[in-house]
């Protein structure tokens, strides 16, 4: 069975010397055991655009995808996004579209070392995590950054958010929401994007429900 999968090995590519190089999509779920995807030396995906790895705690490692343009890792384990990030994520120059979701162990990641081609980035449902990579600032080509449901996230990196950004949303997120409000700490960090959707969630008291109140700034 899949789950109790442990390890893709060289059979996995067939008996060529180059793995599927005509594939285009690949989605690799539910392997909670799998904790070893092992590499070959001439290309494993060469033409791959699209990734996703949901629920599949265990790995840390990954082959190399030199075409990739958009990532999703879903429930995954925070070696993917660490520091001494896997060599399979290292230097993708077409990622476009990074999608990170419900990862609890996930605390801090790194984004300088997977190019700086990145267009998109959502971080939603990560409940532990803490901090954003420092070094954001360096992604140019971003257009569009979202963060939903990240409560223990506290504040923007030290440096401020990339000039290119058009749009910026953050939800549920009551500690960040607080610094990022107009006025705010954080909020020299950001003032320059045009398109700033924050929505702030609030308890009253009196009856013990839970309130939204969202704010849209928009600067032309």
């Amino acid at each position: 069975m899949m789950e109790e999968l442990e390890s893709i090995g060289h059979e996995f590519y067939g008996k060529g010397k180059i793995g599927f190089p005509s594939l285009m999509k690949l989605k690799l779920e539910d392997t909670r055991s799998l904790k070893k995807w092992k590499e070959i030396h001439h290309g494993d995906f060469a033409v791959h655009k699209q990734l996703e790895v949901l629920n599949c705690r265990s790995i840390t490692n990954l082959p190399k995808f030199p075409s990739l343009s958009d990532l999703l890792l879903e429930n995954c384990h925070q070696t993917i996004l660490s520091s001494d990030i896997p060599s399979g994520l290292q230097n993708l120059y077409s990622l476009k579209e990074l999608h990170i979701s419900k990862c609890p162990t996930l605390v801090s990641f790194t984004v300088e070392k997977l190019g700086s081609s990145l267009k998109n980035l959502r971080i939603l449902s990560c409940a532990n995590l803490e901090s954003l990579p420092m070094r954001l600032h360096e992604l140019q080509n971003l257009e569009s950054l979202s963060i939903h449901g990240c409560p223990k996230l506290v504040c923007l990196p030290a440096s401020r958010l990339p000039a290119s950004p058009c749009s910026l949303s953050i939800m549920e997120c009551a500690l960040l929401e607080e610094r990022c409000a107009e006025g705010g700490e954080d909020w020299p960090k950001m003032e320059h994007i045009p398109e700033k959707h924050i929505t702030r969630v609030e308890l009253c008291p009196r009856f013990e429900l839970k309130l939204q109140v969202c704010a849209a700034v928009s600067l032309g």
